[in-house]
């Protein structure tokens, strides 16, 4: 454990004093978990509470997963695919997927910039309960999330808490004795916090005793949202047409209607409200509401609006695309006959310069465009503001490639071959651990000895962090024994005229074999026979003549490259 512990210690991001981070990476889109900060320790349950112990700065490998849309499906949930990815192009899983006793704990801090935002987390929780209902309900797995102000609030609307009771809780499902939730949304309206940091905290943990465990999946993004008008004027069938973000499973507007999209028809002068529902709301109390008041425009009115670079203006039924000033009149028979005067600034796609690292076969994608080779790449994407970006990329590729093998049957008590073959241009270092179990640091190949079937874990981590690279190796242990054929026939025919003895690699040396007739002679026995002479071991003579048709017994012990010693006994038919 104290290996495992200096590892992690070595892998750990965010060391130092955590810090309010930018809005950027707050759901992992930088492919790295910069700005965050992680703990894990032990659970013990004293009475109704649950107690944190042995708290370690950091992360132990296989217990925290930066997820793409390419990694495998959950472990244990087969009746529905929770998918690695809802959102986005990164994820991340944490807690102890193999037992329980254990907890992981992630942290962040962000700044309210500006109004209109709104806090999205997505999360997905996998919960083993006990089959028998044996733990007290305080030492059952768990997932709390909890955000809170910077005086140390909690904001119910971005936080979660469940804990295993016995009974299924609601908005979850289960598979034999897992209690899970699939992905689901939970949002924050951040214009009551602008100015302020905000603390983030997801902690899940499994039962207090025995293997049962607990683990969840987490994303989060920032987005901005509002409610957008077609035209300032109604359409020729006297219709404004306002719309509500892409995105949403349900849209409620405070007149009635549903759908992503209002007509209003005139006259108006109102404001107008829309409540939108995410995807499986973890708090349906919780649902985004937009507003957006609208007076249909009047006589010479001036309209100033600033767009991105490539979009349109449309007033009535003609299109502005370009940077000025203009007058633009609009008869209609619905009684919006307006003057505009037009001040219009189209803005240039903002540029920006960002490295990349990559390890060999990674992908890199942004907007349509994929990237897996070193270079510098100019990218025309869609920007969280709306507006075309311009992005210029340097890609770098660390090179470091892994091969080894994935199977392997092997007879108990011989040495398992632990290897895998490196090509690398970078430092690294390797681990191979069997669950939470650390066999060895920096050992491309090693052995064990084999009691029990059963997989191996690879993971090599170069030195910059870029490259994570990981390898199961699934054993099949075999029992080590000899086989004995139940007859053969000394006959000169050529066919199983000897008599043979067959032993797995495990067999050392046979130390006595001797075969008796009906009567208890011994007419064969031979002592310390080697691996190598178990064939053709008797041609059935017995003071030069060969014996008699019938049933013989055999009598035998054996050594094992263990060490280990053993006896076998049987009948064999003797056919001429």
């Amino acid at each position: 454990m104290k290996l495992l512990s200096a590892l992690c210690l070595f892998l750990l991001l965010g060391l130092s004093e955590m810090k309010a981070q930018d809005q950027q990476n707050i759901g992992f889109e930088d492919g790295n978990l910069l700005g965050w900060e992680f703990e894990h320790g032990e659970v013990i349950d004293d009475t109704a509470d649950i107690t944190f112990q042995n708290l370690t700065r950091g992360f132990l490998p296989g217990r925290l997963e930066l997820l793409d849309r390419d990694s495998r499906g959950d472990p244990s949930i087969t009746v529905e695919n929770i998918r690695p990815v809802l959102r986005g192009n990164y994820s991340l899983r944490i807690g102890n997927t193999r037992e329980g006793g254990t907890f992981d704990r992630m942290k962040t801090k962000f700044k309210v910039a500006s109004y209109g935002l709104i806090y999205e987390f997505y999360l997905a929780a996998i919960l083993h309960n006990d089959r028998n209902n044996n733990h007290p309900e305080g030492g059952k797995p768990a997932v709390y999330l909890t955000l809170r102000d910077q005086n140390g609030n909690r904001i119910d609307c971005g936080s979660f808490a469940k804990q295993l009771d016995g009974t299924l809780p609601e908005g979850f499902l289960q598979e034999r004795d897992y209690m899970y939730r699939n992905w689901s949304t939970g949002s924050v309206n951040l214009d009551p916090y602008v100015g302020q940091t905000l603390t983030l905290e997801l902690t899940v943990h499994g039962c207090t005793a025995d293997g049962h465990r607990g683990y969840a999946y987490f994303d989060s993004e920032i987005r901005k949202l509002e409610l957008d008008l077609d035209s300032p004027c109604p359409d020729e069938d006297g219709f404004l047409s306002l719309n509500a973000p892409f995105g949403y499973v349900g849209y409620n507007w405070n007149n009635g209607q549903p759908g992503q999209n209002l007509k209003v028809s005139l006259p108006v002068d109102d404001e107008f409200a829309v409540k939108l529902t995410p995807h499986n709301n973890l708090n349906p109390g919780c649902m985004p509401e937009l507003r957006k008041a609208i007076k249909v425009a009047s006589k010479d009115t001036t309209i100033s609006q600033t767009l991105c670079g490539g979009k349109a203006f449309r007033v009535g039924d003609t299109t502005f695309t370009t940077t000025g000033s203009f007058t633009h009149k609009i008869k209609s028979s619905t009684g919006c006959d307006s003057t505009f005067l037009l001040n219009l600034t189209f803005t240039d796609p903002l540029e920006r310069s960002r490295t990349i690292n990559l390890c060999k076969g990674e992908k890199y994608l942004l907007g349509d465009q994929e990237m897996d080779s070193e270079g510098i790449f100019r990218v025309r994407y869609n920007g969280s503001n709306g507006c075309d970006s311009i992005a210029i990329l340097e890609v770098n590729v660390e090179n470091i490639e892994v091969n080894a093998e994935t199977k392997l049957t092997i007879p108990e008590g011989e040495p398992i071959p632990l290897k895998a073959e490196v090509e690398a241009d970078a430092p690294y270092v390797i681990t191979w651990s069997r669950g939470d179990t650390l066999i060895c640091i920096d050992c491309a190949s090693t052995e064990v000895f084999a009691t029990n079937s059963g997989s191996y874990d690879f993971r090599l981590t170069s030195q910059s962090g870029i490259c994570r690279i990981e390898k199961t190796l699934e054993v099949n242990v075999v029992p080590c024994g000899i086989y004995i054929p139940t007859a053969f026939s000394p006959n000169s025919d050529g066919v199983n005229d000897y008599f043979n003895i067959y032993g797995s690699p495990c067999i050392e040396n046979v130390n006595t074999f001797s075969i008796a007739n009906r009567l208890g002679q011994v007419v064969f026995s031979k002592t310390d026979i080697p691996h190598a002479a178990f064939e053709k071991l008797w041609d059935g003579r017995w003071f030069g003549e060969l014996v008699a048709s019938g049933e013989y017994y055999y009598q035998m012990t054996y050594q094992k490259t263990s060490g280990l010693s053993g006896s076998q006994n049987g009948s064999l038919t003797i056919m001429r």
